[in-house]
């Protein structure tokens, strides 16, 4: 396997599981808070944010390779 297509396979499967990540921190976060609303945003809405917008780039480099 050439590092390219090392590359390609790994960057498909990124934006998988940080969406499986993001999800797992709702849950998280519901089950041990709740669904109340805060004043102010956590860790894990930062956490969450950067899990879904860093997918972007993942996809990008990934499209740029084919």
């Amino acid at each position: 396997m050439t590092f390219q297509a090392a590359v390609r396979q790994f960057s498909a499967i990124l934006p998988l599981l940080m969406s499986l990540a993001a999800l797992a921190l709702v849950f998280g976060h519901v089950a041990l808070f709740g669904a109340v609303r805060e004043a102010d945003e956590g860790a894990t809405a930062h956490l969450f944010q950067l899990l879904i917008a860093g997918q972007l780039p993942v996809v990008a480099m990934m499209w740029d390779t084919q």
